[in-house]
């Protein structure tokens, strides 16, 4: 699969003029809780030209797109222009940080990677990440109110945001991409880890239907979600300016590759 999936990046390349410089999963594969029918989700980085940055039109306006997308049967490419990256890591940006921290890489172009990888911990904003986590929750949580049957992605869509929160607020550090780790360092009830795992298991097994009692983990959910709520105001912030290091790796980047 992975001599597929850079098949499918070089036909990017060439269709656009690009070079990928980072290439990882991004979903439940990610995650540890795939199945064998689970899609690939596919994330990229990748830089233009030299001469496509010099130009009075930012990256990002008008036709200037610094996003791509496709999709191949059951691979799903999802990319974004390094310029894009490097200011999501200078604003913590989870998702962004989630694609570096994958322990899925199909691709990396380490005089890039290895820098970014470096910076990350002093871009991290704990306070940002708590809140893209908890509105990711709130609004899954929001969406299975609704619901007239059980939806295990979607609640396990409320449960990792939750543990993710947990695990900032405790470590101060961006949390594990992978799910199982999250549960066994916050989930000790024995009610809720029973269906927690439960769900894992079901979504492993491509057992999406089954019925499940969820109003325990809806409680647990809400319960989490109010805690967090009350103390937002008081989260940590961190205001380390890191532009010039990212400046510095955009630049040293366009000259390791000689991209003219």
């Amino acid at each position: 699969m992975q001599e597929k999936i850079w098949t499918l990046l070089k036909q990017l390349e060439e269709e656009h003029q690009i070079k990928t410089i980072y290439a990882c999963e991004g979903g439940s594969r990610a995650w540890g809780i795939e199945s064998e029918m689970s899609d690939y989700d596919v994330r990229f980085i990748y830089v233009h030209p030299t001469n496509y940055y010099l130009s009075i039109d930012p990256i990002g306006t008008g036709k200037k797109r610094d996003v791509l997308e496709g999709k191949v049967h059951n691979i799903e490419l999802s990319g974004w222009e390094l310029t894009k990256a490097l200011r999501l890591i200078r604003k913590s940006n989870p998702t962004l940080y989630e694609w570096i921290y994958s322990p899925i890489r199909y691709f990396q172009f380490y005089p890039t990677i290895n820098p970014v990888r470096d910076i990350l911990p002093l871009a991290f904003n704990p306070k940002s990440c708590i809140l893209h986590y908890f509105n990711m929750a709130r609004k899954n949580y929001s969406k299975a109110n609704k619901e007239t049957e059980v939806n295990i992605k979607n609640l396990l869509n409320i449960v990792r945001p939750i543990l993710a929160m947990k695990w900032i607020e405790k470590y101060q550090v961006f949390p594990p991409v992978n799910f199982q780790q999250l549960v066994d360092e916050f989930i000790i009830e024995d009610d809720i880890k029973i269906l927690i795992q439960t769900l894992l298991n079901n979504k492993r097994q491509g057992n999406l239907d089954e019925t499940l009692q969820t109003t325990v983990i809806l409680q647990f959910t809400q319960n989490e979600m109010s805690r967090i709520e009350s103390t937002k105001a008081s989260l940590n912030v961190n205001r380390i300016d890191v532009t010039e290091r990212l400046n510095q790796i955009f630049r040293e980047t366009l000259n390791e590759l000689e991209y003219k």
